[in-house]
């Protein structure tokens, strides 16, 4: 996978695209390896192009749950790029994987000054959230009905 192929830079034209790759930067990881832990400030966006990482929570002093599994074309992140609160989980690589990593200050400078590029960005990526929190409350609303059931 390319990063061009990532969902939300689908509809952007490629002048506008490279104007994404000058402010990323690919990185690659081994198995196992902690991409941002929970509590770490939010200033980073990471997109997966290969590979696969799972998004992990801490719920006691030694036991943490799986929320997601990530694959190519998949991001996680992106949630600091609207507020300041920190990392509310830790992303580790399940095999080895190569990630595209934007960083909070330049993509807010890339929007500041490309505002058409901005808005298409912003409008995808609360797309994105939007459907992620409609699948958040389809399993919430799921649990409860099955707690109801007991």
């Amino acid at each position: 996978m390319n990063l061009k192929d990532v969902g939300i830079f689908k509809d952007l034209s490629a002048k506008e695209f490279d104007k994404i790759k000058n402010i990323s930067a690919e990185i690659t990881c081994g198995e196992k390896q902690i991409l941002c832990k929970e509590g770490d400030p939010g200033d980073k966006m990471y997109i997966i192009i290969s590979g696969a990482v799972e998004i992990k929570k801490k719920m006691a002093e030694n036991q943490a749950v799986s929320l997601a599994r990530l694959l190519p074309g998949e991001l996680f992140g992106e949630l600091s790029f609207f507020d300041d609160i920190p990392r509310s989980a830790t992303v580790e690589a399940m095999t080895s994987a190569k990630v595209a990593v934007i960083k909070k200050e330049d993509f807010l400078k890339l929007i500041q000054s490309e505002p058409e590029l901005g808005l298409k960005l912003v409008i995808s990526l609360i797309s994105k959230t939007a459907k992620r929190l409609r699948k958040a409350d389809d399993i919430i609303r799921d649990l409860t009905a099955n707690l109801f059931h007991l």
